[in-house]
């Protein structure tokens, strides 16, 4: 009876702190905490002397324990407007050598002496295209080259190089592998020993060579759920002679690249039946190889000959984002000519620096964005996509806004009510708090209605990436940020504080009842 007695004191004040919590100002923590802790004292004398070796400044800890723990845990509403599904691991397809002068409809390519080049009529890249987001980048390096693009692709970082490449936390690789992703590599050009070392296992080609590649496998550690993707890779190699045999000049060609995307197909197969979340990077060289040994008709023909309908089908079936970009594009001097884009003579071109990005994913809008971005972007577009937060070391690029849904924060001072308005529709509304997280939005064009002791204040807002909006006293104006990410991330860390604190409190809670049972 005497322990019974105990809980519903317990309760009693429970019930007490809960109500304090909603209409107590937050300047009197301090006194609040203290008369709980009386008041709980004062209870004691009824329980018959069970809780009395607790100390009057141990209660004033606990309650203080309670108190901060239930306010962080109760600081923010959190809202989810749209479930969002996210994509469980990506294929990041690099044509290298692809403009997207050859094959963008908007686009006419152009040789240096002012004729018009004929363009690939592959129309299959372009169908995919418009099941997902496509954009048109450029390649700011002063040289197009291909370990610059590629180092520029992977760190987000547009002045990057192979060293910045090396360095922690630089690349899409290290912040994945930080998120327990796997990271795999077919390549046959951009297989740069600082670009290999970043995968948990990659195929390359070794030779550089068409009419003798040489494909080898490199690990750089052993893991067991790598086995049967080991397993496939080894597999290709040894029948690397048979599936060339007999071939030579376009056709060839159109083979070299099909047989790394032949390899994909199989490596997306087996990693589709895991529940491990990866990152396979893929490397198709020919285009770049016939752009600069034979001459433009042969490259728009090896483009042509580019199948990726069966992978493409392949990730959507799956769940898996596909993208495909290009480490830099590629430009001919003349009809029937060969062709170039790193030397002086090419570099400044803009069928050099313009290069392709499509992006299909379950939570990526279909559209064609026409403003220009920047080769840069890639890397934290396609982490915002995988739902990964941007933690690249050196990264300058921007969140290209390709995303069905954003997510909004809204911090006030004090508790206040919102609304969000798409024209005359009320799609949301929250009230009682002082900070708001709004998950899943459709990206849209919106108008913010803001309710605080002064009145009503209508922002007209446009929500094509995570946003911020401060309404404190500090940001009288209401400060917007453009990216809401790292905000979102400091409440997921008060999130994991409060949790802490709370557990603290339970753990402290069951020590007294054990004492309780044991007296």
């Amino acid at each position: 009876s005497e322990i019974d007695h105990g809980l519903n004191t317990t309760r009693l004040l429970i019930n007490y702190l809960n109500i304090g919590l909603y209409y107590m100002p937050k300047l009197y923590i301090c006194t609040h905490t203290v008369i709980v802790a009386t008041l709980f004292q004062k209870y004691l004398k009824y329980t018959g002397g069970i809780l009395n070796f607790m100390s009057y400044n141990n209660f004033i800890i606990i309650f203080l324990l309670i108190y901060f723990a239930s306010a962080l845990a109760s600081a923010t509403t959190e809202i989810t407007v749209n479930p969002v599904d996210y994509p469980r691991g990506a294929v990041l397809l690099i044509v290298d050598g692809l403009g997207s002068s050859y094959i963008y409809p908007e686009y006419t390519p152009y040789a240096l002496d002012g004729n018009i080049v004929e363009k690939a009529n592959n129309s299959q890249i372009m169908e995919i295209a418009s099941t997902g987001a496509r954009v048109n980048l450029i390649n700011t390096a002063k040289s197009p080259k291909t370990d610059q693009g590629h180092s520029v692709i992977f760190t987000g970082y547009s002045k990057a190089d192979l060293e910045i490449v090396s360095l922690e936390n630089a690349t899409i690789f290290d912040i994945l592998h930080n998120k327990g992703f796997i990271c795999l590599g077919l390549m046959e050009k951009g297989d740069f020993f600082e670009i290999k070392n970043k995968q948990d296992l990659i195929l390359f080609e070794k030779s550089n060579s068409i009419k003798n590649p040489v494909f080898n496998i490199f690990a750089k550690t052993h893991k067991t759920q790598l086995n049967s993707i080991l397993a496939i890779m080894d597999n290709w190699k040894n029948k690397t002679n048979t599936y060339f045999k007999g071939t030579k000049g376009v056709e060839r060609y159109i083979l070299y690249n099909q047989y790394i995307l032949e390899i994909a197909k199989d490596i997306v197969r087996d990693l589709s039946s895991s529940d491990k979340p990866f990152l396979l990077t893929i490397n198709v060289g020919a285009a770049d190889s016939a752009g600069h040994y034979t001459s433009s008709t042969e490259y728009a023909q090896v483009i042509e000959g580019l199948n990726i309908l069966d992978l493409y089908n392949i990730c959507v079936n799956n769940n898996i984002a596909l993208i495909i970009t290009a480490d830099h594009g590629m430009t001919f001097p003349s009809l029937g000519a060969r062709g170039g884009h790193a030397s002086s003579k090419y570099s400044s071109a803009i069928e050099s620096k313009r290069i392709p990005f499509i992006i299909i994913a379950p939570n990526v809008k279909s559209q064609v964005i026409k403003e220009t971005y920047y080769q840069a972007d890639l890397a934290p577009t396609l982490l915002r996509v995988l739902n990964i937060p941007n933690n690249l070391q050196y990264s300058d690029g921007n969140i290209i806004p390709v995303i069905k849904y954003v997510n909004m924060q809204v911090i006030a001072d004090s508790d206040t009510s919102i609304e969000l308005w798409r024209g005359n529709e009320k799609v949301l509304s929250a009230y009682n708090d002082s900070e708001f997280i709004f998950l899943g939005l459709e990206s849209d064009n919106y108008t913010l209605r803001f309710y605080n002791s002064s009145g009503m204040h209508k922002y007209n807002i446009n929500l094509n990436s995570d946003r911020v909006f401060d309404f404190t006293a500090k940001q009288k104006s209401g400060k917007e940020y453009t990216s809401a990410s790292k905000y979102i991330r400091a409440q997921s860390q008060r999130t994991v504080l409060a949790v802490i604190l709370i557990l603290i409190v339970i753990i402290t809670g069951l020590v007294i009842i054990i004492k309780l049972i044991k007296e």
